[in-house]
This record gives C-alpha cells, sequence and structure tokens, in this order.
C-alpha cells in the first residue's frame, strides 16, 4: 500500500481502538503506521540495496514490537511533563502494536508481500489480493473516518 493508505488506516484504527482519546494519541499511531515504510529510503543508496532491505527487517513482527516499545517510551516520557494526558503507556503500546499489524497485514496482502517472521524465517508472505492503491479502501477509509 502507499503511505497515505496507511496514514489512514492508522487514523481510522486509533478513533475505533480509543474514540474518545485525545488527539495526542494521533501522533503516536499514525506515524507508528506509517514507519514500516522508512526502508524505501534504502533506494537511496543503491538498487541493491533497495532490493535487499524494501519489506524486509522492518516489515516484521519483532521490529514491530520494537517500534511499539520505543512509541510507548516516548509517550511515557511526554506524559510526565504534560499532565493533561489520560491514556496509558500500556494502551499507547497497543494502539501502536495495532496501526503496525494493519501495516503488516495490508502490505503482505500485496503481490511484494513482507518477511514478516524475518529473524526466524526469511520467506516472504504475499497474498496478491490488493493493488499498491486501492480507491475502494481509501474510501473505506475516509468514510470512517469522517463518519462518526
Amino acid at each position: 500500500m502507499d503511505i497515505g493508505t496507511h496514514a489512514l488506516a492508522s487514523l481510522a484504527l486509533s478513533r475505533a481502538f480509543l474514540p474518545r482519546a485525545p488527539r495526542m494519541l494521533w501522533a503516536f499511531t499514525i506515524p507508528a503506521g506509517m514507519i514500516a515504510d522508512i526502508d524505501a529510503f534504502s533506494a537511496f543508496i543503491s538498487p541493491s540495496a533497495y532490493l535487499n532491505w524494501h519489506r524486509t527487517y522492518t516489515h516484521s513482527l519483532l521490529a514491530s514490537l520494537i517500534i511499539a516499545c520505543i512509541f510507548s517510551a516516548a509517550y511515557r516520557a511526554w506524559a510526565s511533563r504534560d499532565s493533561s494526558s489520560r491514556l496509558s503507556a500500556g494502551s499507547i503500546f497497543v494502539a501502536v502494536l495495532l496501526a503496525q499489524w494493519l501495516h503488516l497485514a495490508m502490505d503482505a496482502a500485496q503481490w511484494q508481500g513482507v518477511e514478516l517472521f524475518w529473524p526466524i524465517n526469511p520467506a516472504r508472505i504475499a497474498a496478491d489480493w490488493l493493488p499498491t492503491i486501492d480507491p475502494w479502501i481509501v474510501t473505506i477509509l475516509i468514510a470512517a473516518i469522517v463518519l462518526p
């Protein structure tokens, strides 16, 4: 999927997961849902680096757990300075982890696939069910965000 679809999916998920949460939750779930695509910057190094890095390490379950720990620790450090925050670090951890797993599921449903179990098994999981940009998914996600 493209980066915009991942952002919309993360926003829709955070609104569904914690509907009355402060908007600060969006500042953690939206980047968390998109951060796995940071491997696209390997194309600036070389074409072979892109082929070796794209949808591999950052698209694994291990990386999603590590990133969720980092984001929840960052939220805890931020929440200690701001007393208006009412979410626990555990709920941020779960929301970030769900946003990342949604990213992995959407990418695994494409033809390129992902190395979901990377440190244990480097095989790619690809379902070839979705195109890179699906207007139906984007429309449904926008409707889920706009409609109460």
